[in-house]
């Protein structure tokens, strides 16, 4: 025990997997296991991938300088209208178009100051 203490202490990034480990705990005692659920584990991993390609993007955008303000709207906006369209019973071919005719916006109307 006073090993894994003393590794603790060495390396600070483990605060942040400590923390996880004691949110986990918590959250799965104060709601009566339902956190830690099989269904609840599937809900939260399917949300990963996609939450994951966006955060990518923005990260590689801060890299670069840039600021973009739009990533979190268009990731938002985005299954909302598809929504619509299954609701609205618009073919697949329209669907998809609708899907790959975003606007691209060049690097000069992006804002960028250099």
């Amino acid at each position: 025990m006073r090993n894994l203490f003393r590794i603790y202490l060495e390396k600070p990034e483990l605060a942040g997997l400590a923390l996880l480990i004691i949110l986990a705990i918590v959250f799965d005692s104060r709601s009566g296991g339902a956190f830690l659920s099989a269904d609840n584990l599937r809900g939260m991993l399917g949300l990963l991938p996609e939450v994951g390609l966006v955060s990518i993007g923005v990260t590689i955008l801060m890299i670069c300088g840039e600021f973009d303000l739009s990533v979190g709207s268009t990731f938002a906006l985005t299954p909302m209208v598809t929504s619509l369209l299954i609701i609205a019973d618009v073919p697949l071919f329209w669907r998809l178009l609708q899907g790959f005719s975003s606007p691209r916006r060049s690097a000069t109307s992006m804002g960028s100051s250099r």
